[in-house]
């Protein structure tokens, strides 16, 4: 194996390790997402309008959080789905303005 060679090899095994720290930044991020979405569409709580204020700053943090971890992502450029991204983005937005009202 040629130094050249191994050295492609190690600069892609990096990528690769930074992608995973990051997909497992973003999935944890997920789940703080739709816990926070489940209690804000409980049936057996009613939101003030503090509390909706409240949601609104924390899912702007998250979408700030997510906007960086995407564009690492996009840096990395190691098994990067766009169309993911997206997708993740327009709901956190969908439940940031609360469009995901309980269904009575």
């Amino acid at each position: 194996m040629s130094l050249n060679h191994y050295m492609t090899y190690l600069e892609e095994w990096e990528r690769f390790n930074r992608t995973s720290e990051l997909n497992e930044e973003l999935k944890f991020l997920v789940l703080r997402i739709n816990y926070n979405k489940r209690l804000l569409c409980s049936d057996t709580w009613t939101p003030t309008k503090k509390d909706l204020i409240i949601h609104k700053e924390r899912f702007n943090q998250y979408l700030e959080l997510f906007n960086e971890i995407d564009n690492k992502l996009k840096i990395n450029d190691y098994n990067y789905f766009p169309i993911r991204m997206k997708t993740i983005k327009e709901s956190i937005i969908k439940i940031r303005n609360y469009e995901n009202k309980r269904i009575s």
